[in-house]
């Protein structure tokens, strides 16, 4: 997992006036929240990303995991809490990244070569069917 958000971020590069935490190969538009806003006003901004409630991603920190986009959208007080973490889906289609000074950071519209970069999805599809055969196996 660390390979994957380690591709999609390139410390604060300067995109249009907003300093984005990723890097500019990958994504053509980037938006910005900042949490110090109501909880309410943060659910409603992540609902409007417009991602099917049953989608996989995935959240990198200090600890990682698989969740719905629904999970991130419920428990979002506490995911965007105190650490800094990246949230990425299987097709790299677009990225989240959560830095604790309160600001999220969402790149979107990927513009990177998927033939080039074919291999690491695939490796990321593979995590997510692994994960859950063994969600499924636990069950």
């Amino acid at each position: 997992m660390k390979i994957y958000s380690r591709m999609l971020f390139d410390w604060w590069k300067d995109v249009e006036g907003i300093k984005v935490p990723f890097n500019r190969e990958y994504f053509k538009n980037f938006e910005e929240f900042s949490i110090s806003v109501d909880a309410k006003s943060l659910k409603k901004w992540l609902f409007e990303r417009g991602f099917p409630f049953s989608k996989y991603v995935f959240l990198y920190g200090d600890n990682s995991a698989m969740l719905t986009w629904k999970m991130v959208i419920k428990y979002c007080e506490s995911i965007f809490h105190a650490h800094d973490l990246i949230i990425i889906d299987s097709s790299l289609e677009w990225a989240l990244f959560y830095i604790h000074n309160d600001s999220i950071y969402f790149g979107k519209d990927v513009i990177f070569d998927r033939d080039k970069h074919g291999e690491k999805v695939y490796k990321i599809n593979q995590i997510i069917k692994d994960a859950r055969e063994k969600s499924r196996t636990e069950s």
